[in-house]
């Protein structure tokens, strides 16, 4: 049997996580390189902080030595490292008492801080499950900054606008749990939201009023008079079916709320740079570009030991 033979796709679930793992033995023991299923599972164990990152990592390295590769296996590496001493701050079973609601992407998931009046971080995850990172990196480093997390999820291409899994069975239904369990915290809100998260996180906190929103590489208009480019994972006819008054501009509503909005976007990423410009001119809104990053605009936080920072209640970074 060979590599290509394995049909793997971006972790959204535990079942997903098992599969790549189990497709590990069988890859490195191929004989027949296979640039894009090596690529994709080293990028997963990466994400994950699998201790079978390293089996993969050699793997890659034996049989591709040019400049491109050696310089994608460092950042990878740096990734894993970040996730591995993410997870090594936290108790020992802290995997395995949160992954498996973690990864299932059919429920929100909320862990709780040490404090009962802790800061909480509200995710919109990705259509992946995850935020670049794998929401269990994620949830180790917001809780080791003294944060309670919950994690919204939707895999579908609907990013939300048709419900969030385990709230309700459309946006309505959802929000109006997510507002109910929002107003029995005590400590101050984030709403934070990265790629097809965030047009929904970014609307979804203009109704909850937190103290803050940070969004990463996200859509800010979706109206359809719209100027600016549609998502890539939206199909026309999917949005379609997404009911008009939730398919807007968001500047307006952004305007009217009186908590701040952080902007992350990558230069290199046309996009993200032309829908998050369409509000930057707005007086509660902040910017940040980064040179020489594409859509991953969580990535330079996340390396740099900030994202934790960036995603607090109370705090921000440039």
């Amino acid at each position: 049997m060979t590599s290509r033979k394995i049909s793997l796709e971006h972790v959204h679930s535990l079942a997903q996580k098992n599969t790549i793992e189990s497709a590990v033995q069988l890859l490195i023991a191929n004989e027949t390189f296979d640039h894009a299923i090596a690529y994709l599972v080293l990028s997963e164990l990466s994400k994950h902080a699998s201790p079978l990152f390293g089996s993969v990592y050699a793997y890659i390295g034996k049989y591709d030595s040019s400049l491109r590769t050696r310089e994608l296996l460092h950042t990878l590496l740096r990734e894993y490292e970040v996730g591995v001493a993410a997870l090594n701050a936290m108790p020992a079973d802290f995997r395995s008492s949160y992954e498996p609601s973690l990864l299932n992407d059919q429920e929100a998931t909320f862990i709780q801080a040490d404090m009962h009046d802790a800061p909480t971080v509200i995710v919109f995850t990705t259509k992946y499950n995850n935020f670049y990172t794998s929401n269990l990196v994620l949830a180790a480093l917001l809780v080791k900054s003294g944060c309670s997390v919950l994690f919204l999820k939707d895999t579908s291409n609907f990013a939300f606008l048709k419900g969030f899994s385990g709230l309700g069975w459309d946006w309505d239904s959802s929000m109006s749990s997510l507002v109910s369990w929002a107003a029995g915290r005590l400590g101050p809100i984030s709403v934070v939201g990265f790629s097809s998260g965030g047009y929904a996180a970014l609307l979804a906190a203009t109704i909850l009023k937190p103290d803050r929103y940070v969004g990463f590489s996200v859509r800010t208009d979706l109206s359809p008079a719209s100027a600016l480019p549609t998502p890539p994972l939206m199909a026309t006819n999917e949005l379609e079916q997404i009911p008009l008054r939730l398919r807007q501009s968001l500047a307006p509503l952004i305007e009217k709320s009186e908590f701040s909005f952080s902007l992350y976007a990558g230069n290199d990423d046309t996009l993200d740079i032309a829908h998050a410009s369409a509000v930057s001119h707005l007086p509660n809104v902040s910017l940040t570009v980064f040179p020489n990053t594409a859509h991953i605009s969580v990535r330079p936080l996340f390396l740099s030991g900030r994202l934790t920072q960036a995603l607090h209640p109370c705090g921000a970074v440039t």
